[in-house]
């Protein structure tokens, strides 16, 4: 016990004995702990750069619906009837006023069969009478006659183009039964562009219409029949409607949609499909809204 006093007791003798190194440098952190530092500083100081000073795309991605270019115009049987004749075929370029299908009128036809056995009657007669009563059957069957021509006149009616453009119809065949006022083909108008270039439309909220405006460029994707994958396809704004509409007919017979009335936008492609599209295909375009620093599309709350 006394061995072991007596060590300690000359440690703390010599360590009273030598002076405290108060002017030595204080070390607090090692020099690698110093450059992990710098490096976040200078990632820092290279993230509120960009933030200030870089530049980000901002786009708006919207569901579309792909057609060829051209309106849609409906055409309309006048009267009901049974289809007799189809006098163009879908896809023939047609002029305003050409006719697509004679309609036969079930009324006009019951008439003109009565009207002929009048007619037979009175001939018939016609043939055994003598004298005045000869004259008199003889002038009733010319009237008989004639009411018959422009009775039969009456048991076809033509069914004409609304205006010049490509037939596109559907089930149009002889012996199909129509009704006055139905839809059985439409007129896709050539006036609104040349044959062969497509167009996307879509629908967007009056909030995201404002952003919207004619030139702007945007890329359409699409799943192009027999090909793996969506396809991109580049095209531009083509027109924007100033204030929210109700979907046209035909387009909402092609699937283009919304529960409450918004803004149309219209965007052709560039160039044409590699591969045969149909109209109603469906696609997605993001369309570009601009560049905008991080920081200026952070504080407004935009996405990209």
């Amino acid at each position: 016990m006394f061995f072991y006093n007596k060590v300690f007791r000359e440690e703390a003798v010599a360590r009273r004995a030598r002076p405290e190194p108060l002017d030595d440098r204080l070390q607090v952190t090692a020099p690698h702990e110093w450059m992990v530092l710098a490096g976040l500083a200078l990632s820092l100081l290279a993230f509120l750069a960009w933030g200030m000073l870089g530049s980000v795309e901002r786009g708006l991605v919207v569901k579309t619906v792909l057609v060829q270019s051209g309106e849609r115009h409906s055409v309309v049987s006048p009267v009901s009837g049974i289809v007799v004749e189809t006098l163009a075929e879908s896809g023939e370029l047609l002029d305003a006023g050409q006719a697509i299908a004679r309609v036969r009128l079930p009324e006009a036809a019951r008439e003109a069969r009565i009207t002929r056995r009048i007619v037979d009657a009175v001939e018939d007669g016609t043939r055994h009478a003598e004298g005045a009563a000869a004259a008199l059957r003889k002038a009733l069957f010319e009237a008989a006659r004639n009411e018959l021509e422009a009775v039969e006149l009456l048991t076809g009616e033509s069914i004409v183009a609304p205006s010049a453009g490509t037939l596109e119809a559907r089930g149009l065949v002889p012996g199909r039964a129509l009704r006055a006022g139905e839809a059985i083909a439409r007129i896709r108008s050539v006036r609104d562009g040349p044959e062969g270039v497509w167009q996307a439309w879509a629908l967007v909220s009056p909030q995201d219409a404002r952003n919207l405006g004619a030139g702007m460029a945007a890329e359409v994707k699409v799943a192009l029949p027999g090909s793996t994958g969506a396809s991109t396809l580049q095209a531009r704004v083509l027109e924007v409607s100033l204030r929210p509409a109700a979907v046209p007919e035909w387009l909402g017979d092609l699937g283009l949609s919304a529960p409450v009335p918004s803004h149309l936008v219209r965007l052709v492609l560039d160039d044409p499909p590699r591969l045969p599209l149909a109209d109603g295909t469906d696609g997605v375009a993001r369309i570009v809204l601009g560049k905008q620093s991080p920081a200026a599309l952070l504080l407004a709350g935009g996405t990209l």
